[in-house]
């Protein structure tokens, strides 16, 4: 049995998924996308073993919903919820990873 993990049952707005905006840095053209956005923290150890906090923002996406010419360092708007009011922050596209499922984690830098 295959599954089909670009679904979309995966990427419901109801659900987890958000809508963001998509900008092509070339052209400044501007797209709406689909996807769920995680940014979970944990804790990682410098060179000397003491603890710092970080984060991994990423933001998982069919891979058939990028849009046409889009690359790294494209930019992200993404709506985050926090305290019942909204935010839009921007984020860096730095790396696509078509994973060949359908499916494509994008890894994120905070702008």
């Amino acid at each position: 049995m295959t599954l089909n993990l670009s679904s979309n049952a995966f990427f419901e707005l109801d659900d987890f998924a958000v809508k963001c905006q998509w900008t092509i840095t070339s052209s400044q053209d501007k797209y709406e996308v689909i996807g769920i956005f995680d940014n979970t923290f944990y804790e990682a150890f410098d060179e000397f073993g003491s603890g710092v906090s970080t984060s991994s923002p990423q933001f998982t996406m069919k891979t058939d919903d990028i849009p046409d010419g889009g690359d790294e360092d494209d930019t992200l708007l993404i709506p985050i919820t926090s305290k019942g009011r909204v935010f839009e922050t921007l984020y860096k596209v730095k790396v696509i990873e078509r994973d060949g499922t359908g499916v494509s984690l994008l890894r994120l830098q905070k702008q």
